[in-house]
Formats: structure tokens, C-alpha cells, sequence
């Protein structure tokens, strides 16, 4: 072989080499990341609010009050992403579907008691169990896959911190949390994951399967905070996760923060709250 065809040879490999490397850039590329408007809402709709939504890149609403009509609604008239918020430790005390699929084995229990969290007088279930993953697999394809959402917004995953000093309950929960990321995953491999705070070992442990994080309560006032910041610095450059922040408090100097970081900012109206659109 001559060096001239031994040249050709390599720069053939060469192009092959580089279109396969662009290829899989472009599966593994997080859509998230081009997001740059978006808000949380949790209240009712209407058409109204319908159409203001396709105004925005991305949308964490409440499932429950949507139709398949709606959704195809906002994509007719926009790209807008979707994402259905789901809890994943607290059971809201309205949400009677998924009460009526449960007793009094599926929910934790601490010390023989069931947890309780007084200040929105819901009870908490047991993730650690299969038949509660169900549960939520069950309630994520019906209430927000079956309607044309494009991801899930899991909330309520800070539980599994507050129990870092009780290791029997720790492990429980965290290999529960890993289990259900696994099993959806598995079952819907082409939706978006975002998960709501849960930093930590937690966090370490499910970056490998969420596709965004949201740092809700966002702020640099402590060490903690600064922490959390770090952390998400990291995963966002090694596992290509999307960051998404909103605040209670001084919104200008953490809507600076956030967008010095890179992240994205959903700026919440006059101390509002998610349940009113404004």
C-alpha cells in the first residue's frame, strides 16, 4: 500500500469517526438546556391561561386539571415542553385516586407511626415498597403520560434527606427513589425527568437519570447554599443536567445570581404563589 491510499484510508476513518461522535452528541444532547422562559403552575386552567402558556419554552403544571385536549391545544400552537408535576413521598390529602389504591401498609411509618407532615396535612408513603412505586408508575402514565406531556416533575424527594441520621429508613427511601427512577426510565425512556431539590447524596445517586434539577427556594446566603451551588456546577458539566431556579426572596439579586450561573430564572410576581397565574 502506497502512502497516498494509506492517507486516504485515514482521513475515510477520520470522517467516520467524527460522524459517529456528532451522532451520539446529538442523542445525548439534553433539549432541556435550550429552555430559556418558563413558569410553574399548579391552579386550574382555562383557555386563557391555555394560550398564555404557549408563550413560554417550558411548563411544570398539575396534571390533573388537564385534557389530551389541552395539551395537543398548546402544541398546535407552540413547541411549548410540558411537564407533569407528580409527588413522590407526600400523598395530597385531596388527591383521592391515588388514596383510594392505598391502605395503611403503603404509608412510611417511623417508629410504628405514620409520617405526617402537619404543615400541608399530608401523610407519606412508602417508596421503599413495590406496590407504592406502582402506585405512582400507574398514576405518572395515566394522569400525565395517556394526555401528550413531554416529562414529569418529581417533588417531594427532600423527605428522603430528612432521614439521613435514621440509616434503616435512609436506605429504604433512597434505594425506593432509585428503583422508581429505574422503573420509569425503563417504561418511558423518551420523556423528560426534573427533579425538585433533593441535593446531596441524593442527588449524586439520581443524576444519573434526571434530565433537570429545579432549586426551588433558590439562594447563596450560606455555606449549605453554596454546597448545593457547587454540586449542581458539577452535574451540570458531567452529566449534562439542565438547572432551573425560582425564589421567595429578593427576586432581582437571585434572578442576577441565577443568570450569572447560567440557569434559568422563573421570577414569581409580587411574592405569588404556584396555584395563581399571573
Amino acid at each position: 500500500m502506497n502512502i497516498k491510499n494509506a492517507n486516504l484510508i485515514i482521513a475515510f476513518l477520520l470522517i467516520i469517526i467524527s460522524v459517529i461522535s456528532y451522532y451520539k452528541f446529538i442523542k445525548n444532547y439534553n433539549e432541556l438546556n435550550k429552555v430559556r422562559s418558563f413558569k410553574i403552575y399548579y391552579g386550574s386552567i382555562n383557555d386563557s391561561i391555555l394560550e398564555d402558556m404557549t408563550k413560554y419554552e417550558l411548563i411544570i403544571a398539575e396534571a390533573a386539571h388537564f385534557q389530551k385536549e389541552d395539551v395537543d391545544k398548546i402544541k398546535r400552537e407552540n413547541s411549548t415542553i410540558l411537564i407533569g408535576y407528580l409527588s413522590v413521598l407526600e400523598v395530597g390529602n385531596w388527591d383521592k385516586e391515588i388514596l383510594k389504591k392505598m391502605d395503611t401498609d403503603n404509608f412510611l411509618k417511623v417508629n410504628g407511626k405514620k409520617v405526617f407532615n402537619e404543615k400541608y396535612n399530608n401523610y407519606l408513603g412508602n417508596i421503599g415498597q413495590e406496590y407504592f412505586r406502582k402506585v405512582l408508575i400507574s398514576t405518572l402514565e395515566e394522569r400525565i403520560i395517556s394526555k401528550g406531556f413531554d416529562g414529569v416533575f418529581l417533588d417531594t424527594v427532600d423527605w428522603v434527606n430528612y432521614y439521613e441520621k435514621d440509616e434503616e429508613v435512609y436506605i429504604n427511601l433512597l434505594k425506593g427513589y432509585e428503583e422508581l427512577l429505574k422503573e420509569v426510565k425503563d417504561k418511558f425512556p423518551n420523556i423528560y425527568i426534573i427533579q425538585n431539590r433533593g441535593f446531596g447524596n441524593l442527588l449524586d445517586l439520581s443524576s444519573k437519570y434526571v434530565d433537570g434539577v429545579l432549586w426551588e427556594n433558590f439562594k447563596l446566603q450560606s455555606s449549605n447554599d453554596e454546597i448545593i451551588r457547587n454540586q449542581l456546577i458539577r452535574l451540570e458539566k458531567k452529566k449534562d443536567i439542565s438547572i432551573f431556579t425560582v425564589s421567595f426572596q429578593n427576586q432581582l439579586e437571585n434572578q442576577k445570581l441565577s443568570e450569572k450561573l447560567g440557569w434559568k430564572y422563573f421570577k414569581l410576581e409580587n411574592g405569588g404563589s404556584f396555584n395563581k397565574w399571573q
